[in-house]
């Protein structure tokens, strides 16, 4: 899973937040409902929610009257510019970052379909996918 493979490159599961925890600050980067709902729930009155992730289906529950009563301003974020891409390209060309251990799967062409579905189900058995050009 996603969370195997990050505990294999040394992430960690962080301490359970007390309930009275507030932030100026909260980004979310999960793409998750559930850790929205977390960060509105814990950024101060009058802070800001980034959310920097992609939501699956894209339909996320909120209660609209926390950023409205205590004045919280969710903003969304393209997290990446052209520069960026550039960037990453020019990193991974020069071999100066090993992605192999987030690539799950190296597939052809005519695969695609299946490691599409393999990338959107809910096991998340995938991480990175390649493909393979013939």
């Amino acid at each position: 899973t996603r969370r195997n493979i990050a505990a294999r490159l040394g992430a960690r599961a962080l301490p359970a937040l007390p309930d009275d925890a507030r932030f100026d600050k909260v980004v979310e980067a999960a793409g998750s409902p559930a850790t929205l709902r977390l960060a509105l729930e814990h950024v101060r009155a009058g802070g800001q929610v980034l959310a920097v992730s992609v939501f699956e289906d894209g339909d996320c529950p909120i209660d609209a009257n926390l950023i409205v009563g205590f004045q919280i301003t969710l903003t969304g974020c393209n997290c990446y510019t052209t520069e960026d891409l550039k960037t990453a390209v020019d990193l991974l060309a020069s071999g100066r970052i090993d992605v192999s251990p987030i690539i799950t799967d190296i597939v052809s062409l005519d695969e695609g379909k299946a490691a599409f579905e393999k990338l959107c189900a809910k096991e998340k058995t995938a991480a990175k996918i390649l493909f393979r050009m013939e």
